[in-house]
């Protein structure tokens, strides 16, 4: 079993959810394909979605961003 432990803030004034790439509200495998684009070629996601996969606050996708990603992404995440 793997316990995960996940704290969502609304980091701008409408909130997002990070992970959420195609901004469903819901963190979920059709993230995959956008966060990792984002990761590869952060110049096509766009801002929102550059916003939603930054975990570590750097203002880029990075590697750094891939274990908040996929913890999310275990955890089933969703808007409140």
């Amino acid at each position: 079993p793997v316990n995960v432990d996940v704290s969502l803030v609304a980091d701008t004034p409408g909130g997002i959810l990070s992970g959420d790439m195609n901004d469903d509200c819901v963190v979920n495998g059709a993230d995959i394909a956008p966060f990792s684009q984002a990761l590869i070629d952060g110049e096509t996601a766009s801002g929102a979605q550059r916003a939603r996969g930054d975990f570590d606050g750097d203002c880029v996708v990075t590697q750094a961003d891939v274990t908040g990603f996929v913890t999310s992404l275990l955890a089933g995440v969703t808007c409140p």
